[in-house]
Formats: structure tokens, C-alpha cells, sequence
């Protein structure tokens, strides 16, 4: 059995009993977007933009100001004379059947515009694997960031030994989640295509320098199209009796990251 690390959202989740989550999303008028900023007033700093079509969970509605929550779990004021409060009737995913031992599941999670997927690896022990979790924003019926990270926090719970992670490269749609999905999870090993330097942002570095005993693998000179052969990685990222093999595309050729 073997796995080829890539992130295409193609899996459908079971879904549960509906729960209504608030939403802010952009008024009819608005015809483009609505800035967010960082604090209540129109003076503070800009947080982000929710554009016309796009919705964001509402924290505390106010008379001016709503508080949202951001896609990586931190929270931003939207203008209330400029956006509506609707209701979300999407349901949060229901967690699958029960999983034997020597069975691969791979969870693709709807986080909106982005990518997070968890490999449950077969075999006696082996440790699960988080490739990629970072999202620029959602739309209603799309995970929030506390309900991918409930979901992840279930899934990781039977496992007894501690995951590792595997980021391909420092884009918000690929690691912005890292942080608040795995908040309170020890990790083994984290990959990193790219400098270490280069994932500062979204409270990343702070919830790696929190982790008592990981490994940091950054691959800052991968070229187009390596890969690592006809031989698994190892011990360092195990997926358990599955071989697990790194293909690399579309690195360099005038864009950073593709």
C-alpha cells in the first residue's frame, strides 16, 4: 500500500442532525466587499475583506460593530449598517463507522477556500497524518475553524500514538488552521516545504515553539518534480504499513508556490 501526498478535496462527509451557526455576510447593497478590521472603529487596522457571496461566524453582534471569526480562528469587527446576520443550517459532520486496524482513511474537510486532509494510517500503532489545513475564507455549509477542529480532535482521540504533519508549502490556504485544529495536540514530526522562517504567520511558529518534543523537517530546496524513488521516506513520516512517497510540482518557474 502506498501514499502519494497531494490535497484535492474530492471526499463527500456523512452529515448529522442539523445545528444553525450565525453568519455574517455582506448587505445587498454592497457590491464588491466589506472591509473587516481589528478592532471596532473604522481606525483600526484592516483584518480582511468578506466579499459579496462569501459569509463568516458572527462571535457578537452589535449596534455598529459585529465581531466575526476568521478563517484561522482569531476575530475581526465587520461594519453592521453594511452586512446581515443569517443563520447557517448546515449541519457539522457526523464522524464515520468505526475503523479497523488495518484500514486507510482519508478525511478531506470542507474548510472553504482551501485545503485540510487527515490521513488515518493502517497498521498496529501507527500515527495518523495532517496534510495541509489553511483556508482564506467560507461560504455557508463550510466547516468553521472550531468545528474542523472538533472533528480532528475526535478522529485523533482512539490513536495512541502522536500525528504528524505534513505541510507543502507556506500559503494561508494551506496552514492558517495548523495552529487552531492541533491546539492542543502533541506531534511527532512536522515537514515543511520551504524555509521554517517562512511560516510566522497565523500563530503558526508559536504553536510549534510550544511543542515539547517535535522534529521540523523544512525542504527549502526542493526542485520541480522530485520525488523520493522507488524508497518510502521512513520512520520520520510513517503512515504505519502504508509507503509514503513525496512528489513535488510546479516549485520554482517564475512562481514561488503553486
Amino acid at each position: 500500500m502506498r501514499v502519494i501526498i497531494h490535497t484535492f478535496a474530492l471526499f463527500t462527509l456523512a452529515v448529522a442532525p442539523a445545528s444553525a451557526v450565525d453568519l455574517v455576510q455582506p448587505a445587498e447593497i454592497v457590491r464588491q466587499y466589506v472591509t473587516l478590521r481589528t478592532g471596532a472603529s473604522a481606525s483600526s487596522g484592516t483584518a480582511g475583506r468578506l466579499r459579496v457571496g462569501e459569509a463568516i461566524p458572527l462571535v457578537d453582534a452589535g449596534r455598529e460593530w459585529h465581531e466575526v471569526e476568521l478563517p484561522n480562528g482569531s476575530s475581526a469587527f465587520a461594519p453592521a449598517p453594511w452586512t446581515i446576520i443569517s443563520r447557517d443550517v448546515e449541519p457539522p459532520p457526523a464522524l464515520p463507522a468505526s475503523r479497523s486496524q488495518d484500514e486507510l482513511r482519508i478525511h478531506f474537510l470542507n474548510i472553504g477556500v482551501g485545503t485540510c486532509t487527515l490521513v488515518e494510517c493502517p497498521g498496529a500503532n501507527a500515527p495518523p497524518m495532517l496534510v495541509d489545513c489553511g483556508s482564506t475564507g467560507r461560504e455557508v455549509g463550510d466547516l468553521t475553524a472550531q468545528q474542523a477542529a472538533d472533528y480532528i480532535e475526535t478522529l485523533l482521540a482512539p490513536h495512541s500514538t502522536e500525528p504528524n504533519v505534513v505541510i507543502s508549502h507556506p500559503d494561508q490556504d494551506h496552514f492558517s488552521l495548523v495552529a487552531t485544529v492541533l491546539a492542543d495536540t502533541e506531534v511527532e514530526n512536522v515537514w515543511l516545504g520551504g524555509d521554517r522562517g517562512e511560516y510566522e504567520r497565523f500563530g503558526f511558529e508559536t504553536w510549534l515553539s510550544n511543542q515539547q518534543s517535535v522534529t521540523v523537517h523544512a525542504e527549502p530546496t526542493l526542485t520541480p518534480g522530485w520525488h523520493n524513488g522507488g524508497a518510502p521516506l521512513g520512520a520520520d513520516l510513517s503512515c504505519g504499513d502504508a509507503e509514503v512517497f513525496v512528489l513535488t510540482v510546479n516549485v520554482g518557474g517564475g512562481a514561488q508556490y503553486e
